[in-house]
Order: structure tokens, then C-alpha cells, then sequence
């Protein structure tokens, strides 16, 4: 029986705002990329180091991301969901203030606490999606969350004007126009706490319950609460998922194989390709005499924006699975053409190849990443999990270029292609479609997964 929301703009208006937290993610690691030579330049007149500060800067958000990804998992099992979002929002506010100041060394310092709280959003808010909304909802919002962190990339890419370097401040400061009322919306309308973190947090039978049925009162029907809250315990309960589950956990049989598998997708967000391009694509299509190559770039990023909404449209029709193994053989169609182009100095060949690849990936290792691991795996195995994508997004963003210089365009994405072929493979074998299955089925068809 379908569980009957108390009122569907409340549960679409907290949707949104948890989907929106993309949107921060997307902004920050595409701002500096674009708009620090112009904050550079006016904000320290003079200084000829600027190349050495964005290397070190990219860096430094890297390093912030990487330490979220040991910790934040910790962290929002232990504060909860809704007090770990309320960190967040703070210390965002707190950290865009900071950065308003001219000074190197709080430069480097907001860099990395953006590169913390950005990466914890995407544990956090996939998880509070997958915890907290109604079934017919989630992969919605899901997908939503996606678009919103491609739509902050093309924001910073859109505020990347010569005219704007005198007011780089509110370049900085611009995230606080969404950040000031999604925190007082969360204090004073949005305080619901996920009933699976009452039940692994909460010993007390009676007080669990109590909690439970207390949370699920702000979204659902009276009538259903009881009823729902009962399910909820009694799944946790068959699911084990009542305990805390730390490191040594991941890696016995209970939780070995989603976690190999969760492992396996965040080394394919990078290794299929979507850095190298980045890196590359401007330089490669005017090499393959592209007339505005500059512009053929960035309509990369609108392609990775279409697709993005093209997952959400088709959420509820199309498996995260399904769309995470058809999407990487279809990157991998993206990379053979762009091979071609390459041997046969094909520009308009090169840009059709790279756009299909921006497309599925935004509708596979882009938009299903994040959520499927919500499915599968606890907050502190999604963090952990994910410290090989950060740790592979630092290499290629500093030796990604010199790579493809010293081994050649080819090279370099003939492998790429072969690892997105053996990547769908891989994950067609041991992957688990999600969708409308509950924990303790999820972990029960992960124990007892053969290949395909």
C-alpha cells in the first residue's frame, strides 16, 4: 500500500532544497577554475605567482574533499542527518565570510573547508533522499541533485567576466543568497530526522518508536505513521541495519561485495574519462581545426546539463543499474568515434564523440553514482568509498595533462575506452538493481551475488 504524504508541496519543497545542495558542490569546484584569474588580478595587483596559488588551490579543495570522505561518514552518523546538515549550512555561511578577507593563507584555508563540506554533501544529501522521501519521489530528487551540481558549474562558468573582478566579493558571497534561507527553512520548517539513524541510534524500544512515528508525522498521513514507523523497525531489525557500522564492517561478507562494487563506480566517475577531456578538449579541438574551440568546450557542460535532466525525466522508468552499465558502454562509443576523429583529423567527428560521452555520463556515472551508493551502503562506507575518486580527480587534475602529453590524445583514450567497456561489464556482473527494495532485501541479494 502506498504511504500517503501529509502534503505534497512540503515534501517537494524538502526534496528541492536537499537535491539543491548540488548546486554548492558544483559551484565551488567550478569557480576558481574560471573566475580566479580574474579575482587574481584585482585582488592582489601586481603579483605575478597566480599560476603557483590556483595549482596549490586546486589542491588544497582536493585535500578537503578527500579528509570528508574518512570523516564525514563518521560525523553524520554520529550528529545525524538533520543536525549534520545544519553543520554544514553553518560552517558554509561561516567559510564564505572567512573568504571574503584578502589574504593568502584564508584562501588556501576556505579552499579546503569548501572542498570538505562540498564532498559531504554528496553523502549527505543522497542519503537523506534515500532515508527520508516517499518512494516515488527518490529517484527524482536523485536525479535533481545532479542537475543542480551541473547547473553550478555553468553558474561559475556564467560569472566569469572581466567586469565582475571588482566585485569578486560577491562572486565569493554569492552561494549565502541560497544558503541563508535553506538554513532558516531547515530550523524552522524541515525538522525531520531519519528514522534510519533513530533506530541506530536509539536502544530504548519504546523511545525508538516514539521518534520514529515523530518524524514520519511531518511528511506522512497520522493514519499511516504507526503503521510505517512498525516497518521501519522491523527492517532495520532484519537487516541489521540498527547497529553502527564502522570500517572492519565494509569488508566482512556482509558488506564486502557493495562495497567493492561502490568502490568500483567511484574509480570509473574517474578513470572513464570525464577530467581528461575536461583538461584536453580545448587543446584537442583546435588542434583538429575546430573554429571556436573555446566554445565547443563549453557546450560540454550544457551536454553534461541535458543529460542530467534526461536521467531525471527518466527516472521512474529506467534502473540506476541499468542506466550505470548502458550509460559507461556508451561512453566508451564516445571515446571509439573520438579515436576516429583523432586519426582522421575529424573536428566536428571529435565534438559529436566527446558531447555523447558527456551525455552518458551525466546519465550514468554522473547522475546514478551518488544515489546508488545511498542504496547500497551506510554513510561511513559511501565516505570511504569514495576517497579513491578524490584521490584519482588530485592526480588527473595535476598530472592529467602532462599524461596525455607524453603518451598522445590516442593512447590515452583507447584506454580510457577499454576501461569503460570493462567497467560496464564489471558492473552488469555484479551489480543489483535497487528500486523498491528495502534494505535487508538489498543486503541479502548482495550476499548472495554471483557474476551476472
Amino acid at each position: 500500500m502506498a504511504n500517503r504524504v501529509r502534503s505534497s508541496l512540503y515534501v517537494s519543497l524538502y526534496g528541492f532544497l536537499l537535491s539543491f545542495s548540488g548546486w554548492y558542490f558544483g559551484y565551488e569546484i567550478g569557480m576558481f577554475n574560471t573566475f580566479f584569474d580574474i579575482f587574481y588580478a584585482n585582488a592582489y595587483p601586481g603579483n605575478t605567482d597566480g599560476e603557483s596559488v590556483k595549482a596549490n588551490l586546486s589542491l588544497f579543495i582536493m585535500f578537503g574533499g578527500m579528509i570528508a570522505c574518512l570523516s564525514a561518514g563518521y560525523i553524520i552518523d554520529v550528529l545525524g542527518r538533520y543536525r549534520s546538515a545544519l553543520a554544514l549550512m553553518t560552517a558554509q555561511l561561516l567559510i564564505i565570510a572567512i573568504s571574503l578577507n584578502v589574504s593568502i593563507p584564508l584562501l588556501y584555508a576556505t579552499r579546503f573547508a569548501h572542498g570538505y563540506l562540498a564532498c559531504s554533501w554528496t553523502f549527505l544529501a543522497p542519503l537523506m533522499i534515500r532515508e527520508l522521501m516517499p518512494d516515488a519521489t527518490k529517484n527524482f530528487f536523485s536525479g535533481m541533485f545532479y542537475i543542480f551540481l551541473t547547473l553550478g558549474i555553468l553558474t561559475a562558468y556564467g560569472l566569469a567576466y572581466d567586469v565582475l573582478g571588482d566585485y569578486w566579493r560577491y562572486v565569493f558571497a554569492f552561494p549565502a543568497v541560497f544558503e541563508i534561507p535553506k538554513l532558516i527553512s531547515f530550523v524552522l520548517v524541515f525538522r525531520i530526522e531519519s528514522p534510519k539513524w533513530i533506530c541506530m541510534r536509539t536502544r530504548d524500544a519504546d523511545v525508538r518508536q516514539a521518534l520514529i512515528a515523530d518524524s514520519l508525522k511531518r511528511i506522512y498521513v497520522d493514519e499511516d505513521v504507526d503503521r510505517m514507523a512498525s516497518l521501519i523497525v522491523d527492517e532495520s531489525r532484519s537487516a541489521s541495519t540498527g547497529d553502527e557500522v564502522g570500517v572492519r564492517d565494509l569488508i566482512t561478507p556482509a558488506y564486502r561485495t557493495q562495497f567493492l562494487i561502490v568502490l568500483l563506480i567511484n574509480f570509473l566517475n574517474q578513470m572513464t574519462g570525464i577530467n581528461f577531456l575536461i583538461l584536453n578538449s580545448t587543446e584537442m579541438f583546435t588542434e583538429l581545426g575546430r573554429a571556436n574551440p573555446k566554445r565547443d568546450t563549453f557546450i560540454m557542460g550544457i551536454m553534461n546539463f541535458i543529460g542530467a535532466v534526461a536521467i531525471t525525466a527518466l527516472a521512474a522508468r529506467v534502473s540506476k543499474k541499468y542506466a550505470l552499465v548502458v550509460g559507461m558502454g556508451v561512453q566508451a562509443l564516445g571515446h571509439f568515434i573520438l579515436l576516429l576523429a583523432i586519426t582522421f583529423k575529424a573536428g566536428l567527428l571529435a565534438v559529436f564523440g566527446v558531447y555523447l560521452y558527456m551525455v552518458a555520463f551525466a546519465m550514468s556515472l554522473g547522475g546514478c553514482m551518488y544515489p546508488y551508493q545511498a542504496d547500497v551502503l551506510p554513510a561511513t562506507g559511501i565516505s570511504i568509498a569514495s576517497v579513491i575518486q578524490w584521490i584519482l580527480s588530485t592526480l588527473i587534475g595535476k598530472f592529467g595533462y602532462e599524461i596525455t602529453k607524453k603518451f598522445g590524445q590516442f593512447t590515452v583514450f583507447l584506454v580510457l575506452m577499454i576501461i569503460a567497456l570493462i567497467g560496464s561489464v564489471l558492473f552488469a556482473g555484479y551489480g543489483i538493481v535497487t528500486e523498491n527494495k528495502t534494505d535487508a532485501e538489498i543486503k541479502d541479494e548482495f550476499n548472495t551475488k554471483t557474476f551476472m
